[in-house]
């Protein structure tokens, strides 16, 4: 089966990815051709930036693209025509709206900065920002590096999962000891 981020999606591996499936579309090869391109080395030093205001370096976790999001999203791009345009118009917005405003590239603006453009992006173009930010959260949460680092365990479908621990009646005490919060019908 040819991996498209609509399959991909519609298969719902962004929630119970296999690691198997992730890697496969993260080792596929570069296809070249009249609809498929890379990014620039100015779109791709905006696409780390803006990643990394989207999902920052936090106590024990790495950023966006520590985790391999910028790689990760310029598969997407050499894939996918209908994410490319989306992505490319955000990165181009970014790069203009801090140009303008700041005379400077995205990537070379302070964190302040960058965080305000994209929420003046999340504003004013809702549907090219959810792309970005859409495409960041996919890159990032569909590492099992990272489903290691917030206690994901994947459990594959061909077999029984977790067991899960006998219900505990102690912990309703507290709650029987309320009154209702509601009328009876």
């Amino acid at each position: 089966m040819k991996w498209t981020r609509r399959n991909f999606l519609a298969t719902g591996l962004a929630s119970t990815a296999s690691p198997s499936l992730v890697f496969e579309i993260e080792a596929a090869p570069a296809k070249r051709g009249p609809s498929m391109s890379t990014l620039t080395e100015n779109e791709t030093r905006t696409l780390k930036a803006a990643i990394d205001e989207i999902i920052p370096t936090s106590d024990r976790m790495p950023s966006a693209s520590d985790a391999g999001g910028v790689a990760y999203i310029s598969k997407l791009v050499e894939h996918e025509p209908t994410v490319s345009s989306d992505l490319r118009r955000s990165l181009v917005a970014l790069d203009n709206s801090a140009s303008e405003k700041f005379k400077k590239p995205f990537d070379q603006i302070d964190r302040e900065s960058r965080i305000e453009l994209l929420a003046a992006l999340e504003k004013n173009s809702p549907r090219i920002f959810a792309m970005l930010r859409d495409s960041t959260y996919e890159s990032y949460y569909t590492q099992p590096r990272i489903w290691k680092l917030i206690g994901y365990e994947f459990y594959p479908t061909d077999h029984a999962g977790p067991h899960m621990k006998p219900f505990d009646e102690a912990v309703l005490t507290e709650m029987r000891k309320r009154p209702k919060f509601y009328r009876e019908a």
